[in-house]
């Protein structure tokens, strides 16, 4: 039986890696935003920014700006040139009146939406195509093609900027002891078609190949979204909805642009890993490490899970909603509801009698990393 390491965002949050897309909303905001706002006051003119997505017209301190729900002891060029720090904090408690001027309307979504859908910019990339197509069919609206152009360019924009953030933030990687243990004592149980066991690795990061257990076996390897040294695969996984295929049935290729499952077909990553897994010949069980399951990647995990190949699938109990001071025998409420957010996702990728069958229930789970006594699957 084939061990599969599904690695998710999760994995490299559990090493305090900053590489969540609301890591990416804050850094961007502070590094990005604010410094281009400090930048156009210090210059005194009417300019527009250079290359960066913030459009201020006319100038900083006009009262309509203050009209327009800014703090009323500041215009825009006082926040900007406040000292000490406490520019940018008043920045930020005017930060929902200033996103109406960035000029990259997407990303004035992402910001308005971030409290409820953790800056899923992935996610809101389909909802915007969906908003964009709906407008094209029920009102016939000629400028459809001009706005899914704008997008794709909005969306690359902010793609590239999340690529330099995540190879800034993961120059430095360290392991850490219980991952450690914990694969170690996995590898000794695993194997697969060309080593011991196979990796599946959803994130950019290669954090999972710092570990000195994959120094004592040979595994298969499958960096499903590139790596940080090349081009990323980055937009929207699902192409099974029937929103999918009406907005493939319109006939234009600029709906498709970000789309993953045209992105699999620039490498042979993917088919590898479909004709070694889900199309081979052997068995195999799933271990989820830290992939919250998302719609995002919803193709790829539903012909990874619905193959006959897949005979389970372990979603681990977070070990960090563990609360020592329950005690023992008595319900671990964060852990279960954590869990349960788990079987609720993965039941929107395989039908509800298939996650009955093949997850493992929550009792008979362990902790990732695993606690003292448990034992394996």
């Amino acid at each position: 039986m084939i061990k599969v390491l599904l690695i998710g965002n999760g994995f490299d949050l559990a090493h305090g890696l900053p590489t969540g897309f609301n890591h990416f909303a804050e850094y961007y905001k502070k590094e990005i935003l604010f410094k281009e706002l400090v930048r156009m006051a210090k210059e005194d003119t009417e300019l527009q920014p250079n290359n960066f997505l913030l459009t201020i017209y006319n100038i900083f301190d006009r009262r309509e700006y203050r009209a327009k729900g800014f703090s009323n002891r500041y215009s825009l060029r006082d926040i900007a040139l406040l000292k000490g720090g406490i520019g940018y904090e008043v920045f930020e408690q005017n930060f929902t009146h200033f996103i109406n001027y960035l000029s990259n309307t997407f990303l004035s979504i992402l910001y308005l939406e971030q409290k409820e859908n953790w800056f899923d910019i992935e996610g809101t990339l389909f909802k915007c195509l969906l908003s964009i197509k709906n407008r094209h069919y029920k009102q016939k609206d000629k400028y459809y093609l001009p706005s899914i152009q704008t997008l794709n360019k909005e969306f690359e924009s902010i793609k590239n900027a999340v690529h330099a953030y995540l190879k800034n933030v993961t120059k430095d990687i360290l392991s850490i002891a219980e991952f450690e243990v914990f694969l170690e004592e996995l590898r000794s149980l695993g194997r697969a078609r060309n080593g011991e066991f196979a990796i599946i690795n959803f994130n950019y990061t290669d954090t999972i190949l710092r570990y000195d257990f994959l120094g004592k076996a040979k595994y298969d390897y499958y960096p499903i979204h590139g790596k940080l040294d090349s081009e990323i695969i980055f937009g929207y996984g699902s192409d099974k909805d029937m929103a999918y295929e009406e907005i493939k049935n319109i006939g234009k290729d600029e709906f498709l642009e970000h789309f993953k499952t045209h992105k699999y077909l620039h490498d042979s990553i993917y088919q590898s890993m479909y004709s070694d897994l889900i199309n081979g010949i052997d068995d195999y069980v799933v271990h989820v490490l830290g992939h919250s399951l998302g719609m995002t990647d919803k193709t790829l995990l539903q012909e990874l899970f619905s193959s006959s190949n897949c005979k389970g699938i372990l979603l681990y109990k977070r070990l960090d909603k563990y609360n020592p001071d329950i005690k023992k025998g008595q319900v671990q409420l964060e852990v279960q509801r954590e869990f349960t957010k788990l079987t609720m996702a993965a039941s929107r990728i395989i039908s509800d009698e298939m996650a009955r069958v093949k997850i493992k229930n929550l009792k008979d789970s362990i902790y990732f990393p695993k606690q003292p006594g448990e034992e394996y699957f």
